[in-house]
């Protein structure tokens, strides 16, 4: 489990950052100035925090003036935008740099997992940006790090590249013991390799494309299934489950609806899909990947699905009430 708490005054800016999540690929998503590299700093030691912790599968790095693990003992690998090989030395010899005689062995077998076994003796200099970008990866893993950071490590990469890499990445940062956050611009990446992904903005981090909905409760009816609320915003109305009693007609809330139990489509018609179900229609208005972003009467919803959509196109919106969760 990743779980952070941070306090960071820098010059006019302060930075607040709140991050609990047990999946293993994150990615971090954000405005230029954001505080994207500012939080990879302080999860490195690079920057001290003011206050806080870091806490990485129960791990504390750091936790106020209790606890500061020194940089070189957090077990943290950082990647960058380049790849910091030594041009001097062979394919072998920068994997190796720090590593026990004993470990050769891996070398050549993560060399071999990534198709570049042929390379082993290779020079840095006659590598492609995409191999190069392997080789950080691979000498990274090899020093079992808690935590893997990649601060827009593939951006110089072309699209052929790319895809090439992210086919092959994922599937490893799953197989090691530790957790991956990437920062990244790039939209497709964070869809192609991370299992959660948060866009930072004023000092939150958000679940992207997720639906985060403010709104008044209009009423509320007691059901054998649990108290059910209603929520108006704008011209949207949905429908919730109260978990926890304490909200009442009237009050202010924000209800958060993952995007993947957002389901579009045409659904049979009959009495069980309607039973405890938002219906909505809406409009499609973008497509990323496999997300898509509806126009529902005022607002924007996103849903996730495999099969494909045109754009402008109107679809069925299906919303369990047990998605709609109060996040106050």
């Amino acid at each position: 489990m990743i779980d952070i708490l941070l306090n960071k005054k820098i010059g006019n800016n302060t930075y607040n950052y709140k991050l609990k999540t047990n999946s293993k690929i994150i990615a971090i998503m954000g405005q230029s100035g954001a505080g994207k590299t500012t939080f990879l700093r302080l999860l490195s030691g690079l920057l001290k925090p003011d206050s806080g912790y870091i806490k990485i599968n129960n791990f504390v790095m750091y936790d106020n003036d209790k606890v500061n693990i020194k940089t070189k003992l957090r077990q943290i690998a950082y990647i960058f935008q380049h790849d910091n090989l030594f041009p001097h030395l062979n394919v072998a010899e920068n994997i190796g740099l720090g590593l026990n005689v004993n470990q050769v062995e891996n070398i050549i077998f993560w060399l071999e997992k990534f198709g570049l076994g042929y390379i082993r003796n290779s020079k840095i200099t006659n590598l492609s940006g995409g191999e190069k970008q392997r080789i950080a990866l691979i000498r990274a893993l090899l020093h079992n790090p808690r935590l893997l950071l990649l601060d827009e490590a593939f951006s110089s990469l072309d699209e052929e590249n790319k895809n090439i890499l992210y086919n092959e990445i994922k599937s490893v940062l799953h197989s090691y013991k530790g957790h991956t956050i990437i920062v990244t611009h790039d939209y497709k990446e964070a869809m192609k390799l991370a299992d959660e992904i948060f866009y930072l903005s004023d000092n939150k981090f958000n679940k992207v494309w997720n639906n985060y909905i403010e709104g008044e409760i209009k009423s509320i009816e007691e059901k054998d299934s649990g108290d059910i609320f209603s929520i108006s915003s704008g011209n949207l109305l949905l429908r919730g489950i109260i978990l926890k009693d304490f909200i009442k007609v009237g009050d202010i809330i924000k209800v958060e609806i993952e995007s993947v139990k957002v389901k579009i489509g045409n659904m049979t018609y009959n009495e069980e899909n309607f039973v405890d179900n938002n219906l909505l229609k809406g409009i499609v208005v973008k497509r990323i990947d496999n997300v898509y972003e509806l126009s529902v009467d005022d607002k924007i919803i996103y849903a996730r699905s495999d099969i494909t959509y045109e754009l402008n196109s109107q679809v069925n919106i299906f919303i369990k009430y047990k998605n709609v969760n109060i996040v106050k």
